[in-house]
C-alpha cells in the first residue's frame, strides 16, 4: 500500500490512547530494519509512525483510511438500527 502525503487516517484508540483523526505528513523510506512507514500527525497534536500492515483489514484493526472508517461506521450503525427495529417488533408481538 502506497499512501501519499495528505492521506487521512483514523485511529480507533485503545485502553491507553484516545481515538483520533490524522494525516500522513511524512513518508519514511525503507531501511535495514523496517519497510516503508508513515508519520501521521493527529488533529490533537499527537504523532505516530505506522507501517502499511497496520491498515490491513483484520480483527482488532486500529488504523483505518478515513473513507474506509466512515463506510464501516455507517454500515455498522445501519445494521444496529435494523437489529433494534427487529427486536422492537418481536417485543410488540409478545407483549399483550
Amino acid at each position: 500500500m502506497n499512501l501519499p502525503i495528505g492521506t487521512d487516517i483514523y485511529y480507533t484508540g485503545d485502553m491507553a490512547n484516545q481515538p483520533g483523526r490524522g494525516t500522513v505528513v511524512h513518508i519514511i523510506p525503507p531501511s535495514r530494519w523496517a519497510d516503508r512507514q508513515y508519520q501521521v500527525l493527529f488533529t490533537d497534536g499527537r504523532e505516530m509512525v505506522i507501517s502499511p500492515c497496520y491498515l490491513n483489514p483484520q480483527p482488532g484493526r486500529r488504523f483505518w483510511l478515513w473513507e474506509e472508517w466512515q463506510a464501516e461506521r455507517t454500515r455498522t450503525l445501519e445494521e444496529a438500527q435494523h437489529h433494534y427495529k427487529h427486536v422492537l417488533r418481536q417485543m410488540a408481538e409478545v407483549t399483550p
